[in-house]
């Protein structure tokens, strides 16, 4: 990661995790105020004044006025909001719209706005806070102290496509990625244009192979290598080799071809 950034990230997420230790000694106080403010923002939405949000002023009020209802149920609402109807779901412009991966059933659209994103944002600095926090613990003793630097990342960051409005669309991190594109790209080891290759393995294989040529790398995504990688299906030459690339890995080389 560059040197001026890094330790603006490493300030602002000890920030972030000290401000959310904070509030975890005050969760209802906490809960009750993060409630208020999505009422404020969301009541005048259609959704919202179905539900008379603007009314409520208590948990009890909120439990008993906003059932909890299946996808089904806000799926004519989100067909609405692919198609660029305003203030529909959201107070906010959508961004983007995350699809589930389907694994229950029909994929799932989730509408993503600026507020989403910076909220997204603060949980994932403080999770940063407790990593940079448990480094300098476990660092303790060690002759080689355990460093935050890059990290490997072999996720897609290609859409599926665009709504009649011409929303993106696409996987959760995708999304997320595209959106921190700037700051992300300080932090991981493979350039953009890697995490956009379209075949799963030629695209693991070529951020491995940037993660090795980089002596600041320092972690590496959970799903680098696994069944998301290699799944069973009709192999090929390319999955035949897949053992040796691994192997390869391991022990710091590469092979020249995957065939």
């Amino acid at each position: 990661m560059a040197n001026l950034v890094l330790p603006l990230v490493k300030a602002y997420a000890t920030y972030a995790k000290a401000n959310f230790v904070r509030k975890t000694r005050q969760p209802l106080q906490t809960q009750e105020q993060f409630l208020r403010q999505l009422l404020q923002v969301q009541q005048g939405t259609e959704l919202g004044q179905e539900f008379g949000l603007g009314e409520i002023k208590t948990i009890d009020q909120f439990r008993d006025r906003v059932p909890i209802l299946p996808y089904s149920s806000y799926e004519p609402y989100t067909d609405r909001v692919a198609r660029g109807e305003p203030n529909v779901l959201n107070a906010d412009p959508v961004l983007y719209i995350n699809l589930t991966s389907g694994t229950t059933g029909k994929q799932k659209m989730v509408p993503v706005t600026h507020r989403f994103a910076s909220s997204l944002g603060k949980a994932n600095a403080a999770a940063l806070g407790f990593l940079l926090e448990a480094l300098s613990k476990h660092s303790v003793g060690r002759e080689r102290k355990l460093e935050f630097g890059r990290v490997v990342s072999a996720n897609s960051v290609r859409l599926q496509g665009r709504t009649e409005a011409g929303i993106e669309y696409g996987p959760v991190t995708a999304g997320n990625f595209r959106m921190n594109r700037a700051l992300l790209e300080q932090g991981f080891a493979q350039p953009f244009a890697a995490m956009e290759i379209s075949e799963s393995v030629s695209r693991h294989y070529v951020c491995l192979l940037f993660a090795l040529t980089n002596p600041a790398v320092r972690g590496l995504t959970a799903r680098l290598i696994t069944r998301y990688s290699w799944r069973v299906r009709k192999p090929s030459t390319r999955d035949s080799k897949r053992s040796a690339i691994i192997t390869e890995a391991a022990g710091g080389r590469m092979l020249t071809s995957t065939g």
